[in-house]
């Protein structure tokens, strides 16, 4: 029954996506079986891989060295960047705004974050292949090293996806700040 619900929506969203256009509202988006609003991943993917762990690494180094809290990743939040990644690699643009017309905020709202008073931002970057060159662009930006400096952040959610050899960036990253840590991925 569950299979039969999923199938439904999925095709319930491709109809709507087909006819109104690419660019919806949250409020014409079909929920997934998991309580999400257009937020469905592979969840299997939502491990950090080896250049996610690696900048993960970097930017907490820095955050230690300046007297501040790691980052912890959030299950939430880690489903809203490679959401996030994924729209960016599949629509082949870098934008705050995803394909379906939301900011970050509501993009975290509709991936289930569950506090909508959380402080949270978000950091985008394409065409880096790995952590040191996409630390190294966000250190260099002031308002991107400051979401990364940001006392006020405690939890991330951190992915990169590769769009293929083809497209003009290659890969598209992800950062997801908040400044509540909802549910830790892996706990």
């Amino acid at each position: 029954m569950r299979l039969i619900a999923v199938l439904f929506t999925a095709i319930a969203l491709l109809f709507v996506l087909q006819i109104g256009g690419s660019r919806q509202t949250s409020a014409a988006l079909a929920q997934t079986g998991d309580g999400t609003v257009n937020c469905g991943v592979n969840t299997a993917q939502l491990w950090p891989d080896s250049q996610e762990t690696a900048l993960l690494a970097q930017i907490n180094a820095r955050r230690t060295s300046l007297g501040l809290q790691p980052f912890a990743l959030s299950y939430t939040l880690q489903r809203a960047a490679l959401w996030k990644s994924s729209d960016m690699a599949t629509h082949h643009n870098v934008n705050h705004d995803d394909s379906v017309a939301r900011d970050a905020e509501h993009r975290l709202l509709d991936c289930g974050y569950p506090n909508s008073d959380a402080e949270t931002g978000e950091d985008l970057a394409a065409g880096y292949p790995d952590a040191n060159a996409t630390f190294a662009l966000w250190e260099s930006s002031p308002d991107h090293y400051g979401n990364l400096i940001n006392p006020d952040y405690i939890a991330v959610g951190l992915k990169r996806v590769y769009a293929g050899d083809n497209d003009q960036y290659g890969w598209y990253w992800t950062i997801v700040f908040a400044s509540q840590l909802d549910w830790p991925l892996g706990g």
